[in-house]
């Protein structure tokens, strides 16, 4: 017997015996967990590998090696399935990638994925050390394919977390449920992307789903009601009048005087500084006179040829108030106000404590932004912000329900919110500047708060005119930067990944993408990620609805796996034309 025979009888010898006490290990580690806690025990046969050696290791390189496949196996190796190589105090496990017949043997090319340190039972994505040759070669366990896939980092892990989202089950794995902790999907900020009929909305419900089973908190902005069926320990809300009111839904404002003044400028969009100028000016103007009306006439402020010392005077002594992101006045007042603010800024040189007389340019160049207000306020389709009712204000509704233990999950419906002026996008920005106040203030540091965007590059526009970037729509911009820290984290679903601003996309940490076709997509995705190559790149476009791909900085290696159903689908079917079209349907 050669010396190198010897030595693989040794290796594979300390192997096995290293193998049986990490099975000990296994078993003392589920059994004292079941008696101090009520974690769940790992499965009775728990044995790192399964049956016997299918094969030995030939040849080792970088992160590759090959395997001889015995020839009489009962069931038969495939490419893409998963394989344990046992060899010395580690286990490895690899994928095939290849398979060839060579000198009346099989042969598997496999790719090294992790390592299992079988002393400790911890488990290390990629390989920090080679198998040795002529290691024998097994299936995994359950145990070990599941660890790998749902990228812990020892196979305890699922014996300490009891707190994990179940997601969907993998071809290595199907008859059993993946499932990821909150840190891993929640804790950089979430992404699910793919383009329509792919599944993303079914994995965002799931994820609202599982939310609301672990008793966590999030707020769903729903932009089209697709999510209106969710169940359970749900709260939700719309704007508008519904052509027919929403069982269980209540209906909510966000009064314009809960705005800033950023939030006008973006509706109003000013085409020109001289409009930007003017408006700014009435708004101050308005809040002056809210403050004292005797400065004013049938609630409007007059400036051509009056005395300026009065309105300083107040401005002065109220420039706290005057100077507050809300707009505290009367906003039907502001297209009369913007005309009053086009006057000269001093009478004559000797009078320069006057306002001059009316400025026809000025008045000219503003006349497109007063009917363009005086518009939108005759109009009903800003109801809810501009002539608010009863209804509950929206930033009270979220107060609420962070105080109530007994709801998860928080709906926002915007299917009945015009999508003219930047409205939505207002709202949604207005939501997020609120929860970033409370995060600010330590109201998540304990209780962890998740943003859901649904059709996110709706509510996240990446261009806007020249003159709103001195007032930027930015609230979701800084949560995707510095949220993180206070507990607060964001999770956007888009079929337009290319759409969503960089600085936002670039602070995702965890990528669920399901079917992509544009390039554009794909490399928008693969900027922010960093983790798709060109295999993968080409795969993207052939996923079959509600098959995703996983990745991410917990996820070195992407995974593959099917979405499972959630309870209560969205309502993103398209039409049933079978039912619609057709001879038996013309009456």
């Amino acid at each position: 017997m050669t010396r190198d025979a010897v030595s693989a009888i040794m290796a594979t010898v300390s192997a096995l015996s290293t193998h049986r006490r990490a099975i000990k290990m296994l078993n003392d580690h589920a059994n004292n967990q079941t008696r101090t806690s009520s974690a769940k025990p790992v499965e009775a046969d728990c044995a790192l590998v399964n049956g016997e050696a299918i094969g030995t290791l030939t040849h080792v390189g970088g992160t590759t090696a090959t395997v001889s496949i015995s020839a009489d196996l009962t069931s038969p190796t495939r490419v893409r399935d998963l394989l344990a190589i046992l060899s010395g105090p580690t286990l490895f496990l690899s994928e095939v990638l290849h398979l060839e017949t060579r000198d009346l043997r099989t042969h598997a090319t496999l790719s090294l994925l992790a390592t299992v340190d079988l002393t400790t039972l911890t488990l290390t994505q990629g390989v920090s050390r080679l198998p040795l040759a002529n290691s024998p070669t097994y299936r995994p366990s359950v145990a070990v394919i599941k660890a790998h896939l749902e990228a812990r980092s020892s196979l305890f892990e699922d014996l300490t977390h009891r707190v994990a989202v179940e997601l969907g089950f993998s071809h290595h794995c199907p008859a059993h449920t993946l499932s990821f902790s909150p840190e891993k999907l929640f804790g950089r900020h979430c992404a699910v992307l793919g383009t329509s009929g792919s599944g993303k909305s079914w994995s965002l419900a799931r994820l609202m789903e599982e939310c609301a089973r672990l008793r966590g908190k999030a707020v769903l902005i729903d932009p089209s009601g697709e999510y209106r069926a969710l169940t359970g320990p749900v709260r939700h809300l719309h704007f508008g009048d519904t052509p027919s009111q929403r069982e269980g839904s209540t209906e909510v404002s966000l009064p314009y005087y809960q705005l800033t003044e950023a939030d006008l400028v973006a509706i109003l969009q000013p085409g020109n500084a001289t409009q930007l100028t003017k408006l700014k000016a009435a708004i101050r103007s308005l809040k002056i006179l809210a403050i004292d009306p005797r400065l004013g006439v049938d609630g409007n402020l007059p400036k051509a040829h009056r005395h300026k010392m009065p309105f300083e005077m107040t401005l002065a002594e109220y420039h706290d108030e005057v100077c507050q992101a809300e707009n505290a006045f009367n906003i039907h007042h502001l297209p009369m106000q913007i005309g009053l603010e086009c006057v000269d800024p001093i009478r004559s040189q000797t009078e320069s404590n006057y306002w001059g007389g009316m400025n026809a340019t000025d008045h000219n160049e503003c006349v497109p932004l007063i009917s363009k207000l005086e518009g939108l306020l005759q109009s009903r389709e800003l109801d809810a912000i501009l002539r608010p009712t009863q209804a509950e204000s929206l930033l009270d509704e979220i107060n609420h329900f962070l105080n109530d233990q007994s709801v998860s999950i928080l709906r926002i419906s915007c299917e009945y919110l015009p999508t003219i002026n930047r409205v939505r996008e207002i709202v949604s920005n207005a939501l997020g500047r609120h929860l970033l106040g409370l995060a600010g203030a330590g109201h998540f540091a304990s209780a962890p708060l998740v943003v859901c965007l649904d059709e996110a590059h709706q509510m996240l526009p990446k261009t806007v005119s020249a003159l709103s970037n001195e007032y930027p729509l930015e609230a979701f911009n800084v949560i995707a930067k510095e949220g993180r820290k206070y507990g607060l984290t964001l999770c956007i679903a888009t079929q337009r990944p290319r759409d969503i601003p960089d600085d936002v996309l670039s602070q995702v940490g965890t990528f669920i993408v399901h079917r992509l076709v544009s390039d554009a997509d794909r490399t928008a995705v693969e900027r922010a990620s960093g983790g798709i190559n060109q295999t993968l790149s080409n795969t993207l476009p052939v996923l079959a609805p509600g098959e995703a791909f996983i990745l991410g900085v917990d996820f070195p290696n992407p995974l593959r796996l099917n979405v499972e159903r959630p309870s209560a689908p969205p309502a993103s079917s398209g039409p049933d034309y079978q039912a619609s079209w057709g001879p038996a349907t013309i009456q």
